[in-house]
């Protein structure tokens, strides 16, 4: 079965793909259209933001992830090197970690 010329599963995969993309920004999707060479969906926010606020605001929770994970990283750096010094036992090994 086809609707608008675009197969079930096909016709399926966009729009679940549709959903979660509006998902993925906090919005919802309200309609989802397509035809054999373009797709067209309207998403809402129910917070009354726009579609720019929307991806604004993942944006900058995804820079914060960022800076999480980097912090992280270096975190474990640092213990990983301090567990090296502690290894080596009495020698006179310095090495400065601050950030």
């Amino acid at each position: 079965m086809e609707i608008n010329g675009v197969s079930q599963q096909n016709y399926q995969s966009g729009y679940e793909s549709a959903k979660a993309n509006a998902q993925a920004i906090g919005a919802r999707l309200v309609s989802y259209y397509e035809t054999e060479d373009m797709a067209m969906t309207t998403v809402t926010s129910d917070m009354g933001k726009s579609s720019k606020e929307l991806q604004e605001e993942q944006l900058k929770k995804l820079q914060e992830k960022q800076e999480e994970t980097k912090k992280e990283n270096l975190r474990t750096e640092k213990e990983s090197q301090k567990n090296l010094i502690d290894k080596k036992g009495n020698q006179s090994i310095h090495i400065s970690l601050d950030v």
